[in-house]
Formats: structure tokens, C-alpha cells, sequence
């Protein structure tokens, strides 16, 4: 495995999280217009049969404790990494760059202007900010599945 996409887990990971939080707000939704009823003044109605609901709620909450198992993961494998990166035998540039990149998730261009360095010179460190990770952790990255 390359250390880009070793490091790529972490923004993966982050995405998958929060593509299922949009998910759980539409369950969330469903569950409020799936619960509403419409009352009537000249009818009584002594119980509510409402078993859309109970699924729905259920689906809900099921999906909830899957998104805090999945933001359980991925505070330990961001520990990890951001450990592996704070360990780089390297320019502490390169340890500042691919935790903007890796950790904060924001582009080259962000990082560019955080780091006072041009577009052009962000990439080309990146470049040799991989090398150097991938030179350390050579053994691990190759005893990791593709």
C-alpha cells in the first residue's frame, strides 16, 4: 500500500461519516412525517396503529449506534496515523503539511496559504512528505492489504 493511500483512510473514513449523518438526518425526517396524523373533529380514536413508525424509529436508531461505532473507529485509526506522522524522522514541515492534508482535510491551497508557501511548492513537498512516510513505514505499509 502507498502511504497517499494509507493516509487517504483518514479522509475516506471521514466522508463515509458524514454521508451517513446526512443519512440518519433523512431517517430522522421520515420518522417525524411518518408519525404525523391528521385529526379529525368528529372522529375518536381510542389507539394508534401506527407500525411505519415503530420501524422507521427503529431503522433510526439502529443507524445511530452504526455512525457512533464507525466515529469510534475512526478516532482510533486518526490516533494512529497522526501518531505515525508526529513520529516522521523529517522536516517538521512535512509533519505540518500531512496533518493539514491527512488530519484537517484541506486542500492544497488551504495548506499553502497556512504554510506562507505557493501552490506549486505545497505539492512538490507533499511529494517528498509521502516519500519520507513511506521510506519509515516501508515494512508496515507493505504487510497492509491493497
Amino acid at each position: 500500500m502507498t502511504a497517499k493511500k494509507y493516509l487517504n483512510q483518514l479522509m475516506l473514513c471521514r466522508n463515509i461519516i458524514n454521508n451517513d449523518a446526512r443519512r440518519l438526518d433523512e431517517l430522522r425526517e421520515m420518522a417525524i412525517a411518518t408519525g404525523s396524523k391528521e385529526l379529525k373533529a368528529d372522529m375518536v380514536q381510542t389507539s394508534v396503529k401506527n407500525e411505519g413508525l415503530e420501524a422507521t424509529v427503529g431503522e433510526y436508531v439502529d443507524f445511530e449506534r452504526k455512525i457512533i461505532e464507525e466515529i469510534k473507529e475512526y478516532q482510533r485509526l486518526k490516533e494512529k496515523i497522526l501518531q505515525e506522522i508526529y513520529h516522521l524522522n523529517s522536516d517538521v514541515k512535512y509533519i505540518e503539511l500531512l496533518i493539514y492534508r491527512y488530519s484537517v482535510g484541506q486542500r492544497f491551497e488551504e495548506i499553502a496559504i497556512n504554510m506562507g508557501y505557493s501552490f506549486d511548492r505545497v505539492r512538490h513537498m507533499h511529494t517528498e512528505a509521502l516519500d519520507a512516510f513511506e521510506a519509515q513505514y516501508k515494512e508496515m505499509l507493505e504487510a497492509m492489504p491493497c
